[in-house]
């Protein structure tokens, strides 16, 4: 059986639900074809994708959010290596040295100690040693908001 798949122009998830006939019961069956399409020339434009990329360590009253994560996949075919060129002095950061094809990574942010009473807007820059050498800027926000007040 052979099921051919092309997506030409459409980007995004896409769902194909191609029918079975056969001589069994029941007669007619349903398979799901799940897929997400990147758009992409020969080249990917970008080795990676984020899930959300942005750092957010809120202060809620007392109570303070110390520690975020950011995840990265690898979508190239290569290993990449992974190096910080610029890191606010408030956090530490922990970047995976490398991510093979096809893996996810975290990259970890802990608030310093000595920023915990601070409130700042600043960024983390990484670079990629694939063939564009591309670099990426994630901003990295400490603020503090208001407790939630209880409902009536």
């Amino acid at each position: 059986m052979e099921m051919i798949f092309n997506p030409t122009k459409l980007l995004g998830p896409l769902w194909r639900l191609p029918e079975i006939t056969t001589n069994g019961n029941p007669e007619k069956k349903k398979v799901c074809i799940d897929a997400y399409v990147y758009k992409s020339t020969t080249r990917l434009k970008h080795p990676i994708v984020m899930d959300h990329p942005r750092i957010d360590l809120p202060q809620f009253g007392d109570e303070i959010i110390d520690s975020a994560r950011l995840k990265i996949k690898n979508i190239s075919r290569q290993d990449l290596h992974i190096t910080i060129i610029e890191s606010p002095e408030e956090i530490t950061v922990t970047i995976p040295d490398i991510i093979k094809p096809g893996d996810s990574a975290d990259i970890e942010v802990k608030l310093n100690e000595d920023a915990r009473d601070l409130q700042f807007w600043k960024s983390i820059t990484f670079e990629l040693d694939d063939p564009e050498n591309c670099r990426f800027t994630i901003p990295v926000e400490k603020s503090q908001r208001l407790p939630e007040m209880p409902s009536r």
